[in-house]
């Protein structure tokens, strides 16, 4: 039996929608033409993107089955609700795409810095959080960039 769902309308539509993003990348990706070279292609990706997309909508869809109908009386949400973070998320992810995009700053950089402030805005402004932040953001920076451009020969900005 599956976990209840402390918000089966929201997991509803969440699950839903996911279900239906998979079948239009699945749909997108049908019209990729088939590898010459590599084995898997270039339409593997979004292929099993989509399966994976579409794995996780079923499961919150599933997961929502028991619940629908009602949430049981004096039964709070699991969580608090945050939109702050949720709102600092979506300034961080721009900044961090104008920053290379327009080349103020380089992929080693913008990533370290991405990965750090989002430690400190989901963890918040400790200095245990903002130390484990900046280990996480020096690994996924100065690493990516190494791993990228040394092991997958992939360009990135500047």
């Amino acid at each position: 039996m599956p976990s209840r769902s402390t918000m089966p309308v929201g997991d509803t539509v969440l699950g839903i929608a996911a279900l239906a993003f998979a079948a239009f990348l699945f749909w997108g990706s049908l019209d990729i033409p088939p590898p010459f070279f590599d084995p898997l292609g270039s339409a593997a990706v979004p292929k099993g993107c989509a399966v994976i997309i579409g794995l996780l909508g079923g499961a919150v869809l599933f997961r929502t089955l028991p619940g629908l109908g009602s949430r049981p009386a004096g039964e709070a949400p699991a969580f608090r609700p945050r939109p702050d973070i949720a709102a600092g998320f979506v300034v961080l992810t721009a900044a961090y795409v104008l920053m290379m995009e327009m080349g103020w700053m380089s992929f080693r950089w913008s990533t370290a810095g991405f990965v750090f402030l989002a430690g400190l805005l989901l963890g918040g402004p400790s200095v245990p959080v903002a130390l484990i932040s900046l280990g996480l953001a020096a690994l996924m920076g100065f690493g990516g960039q190494y791993l990228f451009t040394q092991v997958f020969f992939i360009d990135l900005p500047m």
